[in-house]
């Protein structure tokens, strides 16, 4: 009989231990949610950033092209020349 006790504490005991691994786990997980669902709201702020900027660009392009001031556009140098130069 026991027998049956120690084992049953042994086993009450190893279950006791995997709980509380598992909700080490369970909070671990919950923390990187929080830190990824900051780094998505910076991400799409950021992307709403450079959209407006780009928008903002064109924007400014297009008026400059009426008015007949803007530059000849810049000559974009291929990639295998802009590495060796």
């Amino acid at each position: 009989m026991d027998n049956m006790i120690d084992f049953a504490l042994m086993r009450h005991g190893e279950i006791a231990d995997e709980i509380e691994k598992r909700e080490a786990e369970i909070e671990n997980l919950r923390e990187q949610k929080e830190k990824l669902e900051v780094f998505v709201a910076t991400a799409q702020e950021l992307a709403e950033l450079v959209a407006a900027k780009n928008k903002n660009d064109c924007t400014s392009l297009q008026e400059e092209q009426k008015a007949g001031s803007s530059p000849a556009p810049a000559r974009v140098m291929p990639a295998r020349h802009a590495q060796s130069a």
